[in-house]
């Protein structure tokens, strides 16, 4: 199995993907990673307002679709998901085969979440993890469920938060610490 969709809508999601593509995971060359995001029906004086992410697509000539809950990717294998802006129902994982035994070959969604897991779910874990006085915190890659980041983690790493840490250097390390591990993990292992 490989990855081969990536969602993702705001500036968090960019070194995720970077990250993906720029890795020995994916063949440059030969395949096509699949951008997912969301479409931002904000009006600003006027004009639609993209999100980050999908500023960077633009930015970058990356093709990318709109989410639906109504999607069905019958090509997915294992889509990584990294600061997407909505919570996928179970009806959407359910119509995308991705709460089945992956022995089955039925696809899998893997979020990249940046605390570690079960601490700090939800949106903003980096920040908390700073206003609350945490000594530690990580990243976490988990197999997504029914649940908020709840489902199966498969990889996880800690680091210090020093005492004048502001939460750009902690996103900063943890898409270093992602960067290192995409080559090393074996996404055909996953179960």
């Amino acid at each position: 199995m490989k990855i081969n969709y990536f969602f993702g809508s705001d500036s968090r999601s960019i070194p995720a993907y970077q990250a993906l593509v720029n890795s020995e995971v994916v063949d440059s060359a030969n395949q096509i990673i699949n951008v997912v995001t969301l479409d931002n029906s904000n009006q600003v004086r006027g004009k639609r307002k993209r999100n980050d992410f999908e500023s960077y697509c633009v930015d970058n000539n990356i093709q990318y679709s709109y989410y639906s809950e109504n999607d069905v990717y019958d090509d997915l294998e294992i889509a990584l998901v990294c600061s997407f802006g909505k919570i996928f129902p179970s009806d959407f994982l359910i119509n995308n085969n991705a709460l089945n035994n992956k022995d089955s070959g039925d696809s899998i969604f893997i979020n990249l979440h940046l605390s570690l897991l079960p601490d700090l779910k939800g949106p903003t874990p980096v920040e908390h993890a700073i206003l609350y006085g945490y000594s530690h915190t990580g990243i976490s890659l988990f197999m997504i469920d029914e649940g908020i980041d709840t489902g199966k983690i498969v990889w996880q790493e800690k680091f210090e938060i020093l005492p004048n840490s502001y939460a750009s250097d902690l996103y900063t390390l943890s898409f270093d610490k992602f960067n290192q591990f995409i080559n090393k993990f074996d996404f055909d292992n996953l179960n």
